[in-house]
Parts: C-alpha cells; sequence; structure tokens
C-alpha cells in the first residue's frame, strides 16, 4: 500500500510534464510572402522547434514561392538570417492551413517592438476566389472601392475576397476604383483603371500610405496559383 501511494504522486507531477511536451510540438503551415511597397526586409529565418530554420526571401511586389514553415503553438517567428535578432512574429488564426504573409516596417514608437509586423491572410478560395480579389486596407482610415459593379468598403485593417466581376467587356476587363478617407472626413479618389479578371488569376490588391510621399497608393499584384475546390463549394 505504501509503495502504490508513493507511485501515484510520482504520476500526477509527470502528467504536467507530458502536456508541456505536447504544446510545445511545432505545426506546419504553408506560407508565401510578400512586401508592402518597396520596402522589404533582409532574408529571413522562421524558426520552430529543435533545429528547424526555414529560409525566406521576398521580394517587392511579387509574392514569393511556397515555404513551408512551422508554428509553435499559435505563432510564426522570424529571425534575421545575417544576425538572428527576432525580426517579426505573428499570430496565425485556428484552421488555417495556407497564408500569405504581408510584412510592413513597424512604425517607430509603436507597440510592436519588433522591426517588423506580419498581416496574414487566409489562402483559400473562400478568402482569395478564383478570377477574383483579396483587398486588404494598410491605410490608417477608411477604405471604399468598386471591382466591376462590386461597391465595398473597409475600415482600416480590414481586408475581404472580392468574387470576380460578372460584368466584364470582351476581354474579361472590367472597372477598378480605389478611393481613400482623410482625416477631415473627405474622400481621395487613389486609382481608377480597368483589370482583366479570367479564371486561374486573382489579384492581391494592398492599399496603403507611401511612406516616402505621404500619398495613398494601391498595388495589385497578380497571382496564378490554383486551388483545389472547397468541399461543398
Amino acid at each position: 500500500m505504501r509503495l502504490l501511494i508513493a507511485i501515484v504522486p510520482a504520476l500526477l507531477f509527470l502528467l504536467p510534464a507530458t502536456g508541456v511536451a505536447q504544446e510545445e510540438k511545432g505545426k506546419p503551415i504553408t506560407c508565401r510572402f510578400i512586401s508592402l511597397g518597396n520596402d522589404r526586409p533582409p532574408e529571413l529565418l522562421n524558426i520552430g522547434d529543435k533545429d528547424f530554420e526555414a529560409k525566406v526571401k521576398m521580394r517587392a511586389g511579387l509574392i514569393s514561392q511556397e515555404v513551408q514553415c512551422m508554428m509553435m503553438g499559435n505563432k510564426l517567428s522570424f529571425i534575421s538570417a545575417d544576425d538572428r535578432k527576432p525580426a517579426a512574429e505573428a499570430a496565425i488564426p485556428d484552421g488555417i492551413g495556407e497564408a500569405i504573409l504581408v510584412f510592413a516596417r513597424a512604425p517607430k514608437g509603436g507597440k510592436n517592438k519588433l522591426p517588423w509586423r506580419i498581416f496574414v491572410i487566409e489562402d483559400s478560395p473562400k478568402k482569395f476566389p478564383n478570377g477574383g480579389a483579396h483587398v486588404a486596407n494598410f491605410h490608417g482610415g477608411n477604405l471604399r472601392f468598386v471591382i466591376g459593379e462590386q461597391k465595398l468598403g473597409l475600415k482600416a485593417g480590414g481586408s475581404r475576397g472580392v468574387d470576380r466581376p460578372e460584368k466584364r467587356d470582351d476581354f474579361n476587363m472590367a472597372p477598378v476604383i480605389f478611393q481613400f478617407e482623410g482625416k477631415d472626413g473627405k474622400w481621395t479618389t487613389a486609382s481608377e483603371t480597368r483589370l482583366r479578371f479570367a479564371p486561374g488569376l486573382r489579384y492581391l490588391m494592398l492599399a496603403y500610405v507611401d511612406p516616402q510621399t505621404g500619398r495613398p497608393r494601391i498595388t495589385p499584384v497578380k497571382d496564378f496559383k490554383q486551388h483545389a475546390p472547397e468541399e461543398g463549394g
């Protein structure tokens, strides 16, 4: 009986340690990367459990190739490849297996102590429709836009997928207009053009303020990635 009493506390002591080990196990996620505007971070490393490291390179205005990354818990961590100092961190919402990570330089004096911040976009047909677009608002104010017949809006920091316009010309072209709301409440047109919306082509449309000119800017980035149809879709 005394031996049994001695063993039970020892087992109870081991259980929490086992749970912690499971929490620390890394989870894979497929990522692609792009920087906001012309400012981009140097080569980075995604670090995970044990000796895991994945190289991350990005070019301005282009979405990178897929990189198999590892998150600890629900966080992705990146360090500089040169000096191995912490560079950026992103919280990944539950259920996301593929993501596009948009890197932007963190403002000086802000809450983020790391030099880069990350905006996470779920890379799925629902969020990134085939033939359509995904719009992300990095502007400090409200955004409204027209894509084909669709008139939509986004608050600061918001993003959404936009279906392929139904009204297109013979060349699959449709109007695209973006307006920013200023601090005075007035709306300014930042971009007015026509873009081609064809099957197999998607756009990532980034709305932000150019740090050099202080003017609002829209950058449409083409993406030709093909997704498998969603279940029930």
